[in-house]
């Protein structure tokens, strides 16, 4: 088997004819650690997996097809893990986003219904709990909450701001509102 620069280079083009030998090449060994990768950092459906890795194949593809690969910065197998990690991330929050409430879930009567877990605890009893426990959660953690939250920015601005990666604050975010979910909020 050829070396996975070499193929990953046969498959970059600047035309519209793609070398399918050696996608096929790449995609019969890195799908099945997709998969894998998947099915252990999500715990879901077998279906929402095989969407997802179906999803991520392709988009591994068509970056290589586009040129965005650079063996000089990292190894394929570096490269695909970033672009498994981005949509786990997109994944976890699509999935976060469909459970959160906005003005549009009004009830009949024209009233913002709260979601079930938050129905018994009211909204001084919320904020006491988030300023006892904001300060102490990691220091990043804290801060990107604040920025975010607070400041209403952008994860990508965040980003820019503290010169880290936007993957890497999408996480911090991520563990963020789960620390403080655990902590603030009793099903």
């Amino acid at each position: 088997m050829e070396n996975d620069a070499i193929l990953a280079s046969r498959i970059k083009s600047d035309t519209m004819e793609f070398d399918h030998e050696a996608e096929a090449c790449l995609l019969q060994k890195f799908y099945p650690r997709i998969r894998l990768k998947l099915e252990f950092k999500l715990h879901a459906e077998k279906d929402k997996i095989d969407d997802l890795t179906n999803e991520i194949a392709t988009e591994f593809l068509l970056s290589l097809r586009n040129g965005n690969y650079d063996p000089e910065k990292a190894s394929l197998g570096t490269y695909l893990n970033g672009i498994i990690n981005f949509k786990v991330i997109a994944y976890i929050d699509r999935k976060n986003r469909a459970r959160t409430v906005s003005i549009e879930n009004t009830n009949e009567n024209g009233i913002i219904e709260r979601p079930k877990y938050l129905e018994n605890m009211d909204n001084e009893k919320l904020i006491a709990c988030l300023r006892h426990h904001l300060p102490k959660l990691r220091k990043n953690y804290r801060e990107v909450f604040l920025l975010y939250y607070h400041d209403g920015l952008s994860v990508k601005q965040i980003a820019e701001r503290l010169g880290r990666s936007s993957l890497t604050i999408a996480n911090e975010k991520f563990q963020a509102v789960c620390s403080l979910r655990k902590k603030c909020v009793k099903k």
